[in-house]
C-alpha cells in the first residue's frame, strides 16, 4: 500500500508577499506567520499542488541542497504550519 501525504491550505488564510518574503494571516485566529524567501517559494508551490513529495521535488529542482535535508526541513515547516492552522495534513492511499 502506497500512502501519499498531502496538505490543504486553510481557506481562512490570507497572505501578502513583501520583498520576496510572505506574511500569512489566519483570519479566524488573527495570528500572523512569516516565511523567508525559501518558505515563500514553498508557499508558491503549495498553492499549485497539495502533494508534499511533489513540492519537495519542485524545490529540489530550484535549490542545490541534499534531498534528505530538504525533505526534513519542508516537513518541519509543514508541522509548524499545521500547529498554526495554516495548512492541514491528509493522506491518500
Amino acid at each position: 500500500m502506497n500512502t501519499t501525504q498531502n496538505i490543504k491550505i486553510n481557506p481562512d488564510i490570507i497572505y501578502q508577499e513583501i520583498e520576496g518574503e510572505v506574511v500569512l494571516l489566519n483570519e479566524e485566529s488573527e495570528k500572523y506567520f512569516g516565511l523567508d524567501h525559501v518558505g515563500a517559494k514553498f508557499w508558491e508551490i503549495a498553492n499549485t499542488t497539495q502533494d508534499v513529495d511533489d513540492i519537495i521535488r519542485q524545490m529540489q529542482n530550484i535549490y542545490d541542497v541534499d534531498s534528505e535535508r530538504l525533505a526534513k526541513d519542508i516537513n518541519m515547516l509543514i508541522d509548524k504550519m499545521v500547529e498554526h492552522e495554516i495548512v492541514f495534513k491528509s493522506t491518500e492511499e
